[in-house]
């Protein structure tokens, strides 16, 4: 009902609404291309020791309703434990044979998990708000003019004639789980073929370098260059933002990740690619 009240602020109509129990595992039959959980995964038997495989229930069952090559979305709310606990699950369907499409480069395990309890990965970028959520942010006082969340996608692989049985080719990449955003992280071996995805807001250490950390085939860590670094500042350096796709070629290699030198080059890239 309320979808249909409020037609004008949704960009497609819509075709059919169902409420539906998560709680139970309750899902419509059928075959579909796109199946999207959007903050929702958070309430299911939220506060119970049992969540995490309950929710990993929830999922396997919506993989089993996805036509093959058909796409799982997930979104939660860009917080500690509910980002936290997205990761824990993104990292059990990679397992269970799903294709990775996107926010990460690599399908190895995601690294944020491994350094600490107060680590984690989220999406920050501007939008086009509804007509309806700047009324209500105007109203209400509050910028809303970025969106901040954590999600992931993935592509149901084809389908084997025998069991039917989920396949896809896993990722072998390994991550160092010891890479993080301390002064004691390994240092990483270039690759100017590898995709990184910047993972972090800059960040001004009191050597007076601008850090940020990457995301890559080689785990974690961090990106930096002192903050009066002219030539840092016409390669772009300093206007690199949170979820951007970076190749990087001849960084300098430094005790705690990579700086840029004279000769660094910053390719943005538009997308995995």
């Amino acid at each position: 009902d309320s979808a249909d009240r409020n037609q004008r602020h949704l960009p497609l109509p819509v075709i059919e609404c169902q409420v539906l129990d998560l709680e139970t595992n309750s899902l419509p039959n059928g075959s579909f291309d796109l199946i999207a959980f959007g903050h929702s995964l958070n309430e299911i038997a939220a506060g119970q020791p049992d969540a995490p495989e309950r929710r990993l229930r929830l999922l396997e069952l919506a993989v089993e309703r996805l036509a093959p090559g058909g796409i799982l979305i997930m979104l939660e709310p860009a917080l500690l434990q509910t980002s936290r606990a997205l990761i824990g699950l993104r990292d059990r369907l990679v397992d269970r044979g799903l294709e990775l499409l996107g926010p990460c480069t690599t399908a190895a395990s995601c690294p944020a998990l491994q350094q600490g309890e107060n680590q984690t990965c989220h999406e920050e970028f501007s939008w086009t708000m509804p007509p309806l959520v700047a009324t209500l942010a105007a109203k209400a006082g509050l910028d809303r003019g970025r969106v901040k969340l954590c999600w992931f996608a993935f592509r149901r692989p084809a389908l084997k004639a025998e069991g039917k049985a989920i396949t896809a080719a896993k990722s072998t990449a390994k991550i160092s789980v010891a890479a993080a955003c301390s002064d004691n992280a390994p240092q990483p071996a270039p690759d100017e073929s590898a995709l990184y995805r910047m993972v972090s807001e800059a960040m001004l250490n009191k050597a007076g370098r601008v850090r940020y950390l990457l995301c890559g085939p080689a785990g974690r860590f961090a990106f930096s260059a002192k903050q009066d670094n002219s030539q840092a500042k016409a390669a772009g350096f300093f206007r690199l933002q949170r979820g951007d796709y970076l190749r990087i070629s001849q960084p300098e290699q430094r005790e705690n990740g990579w700086g840029f030198q004279a000769s660094t080059v910053i390719a943005v890239v538009n997308g995995l690619a």
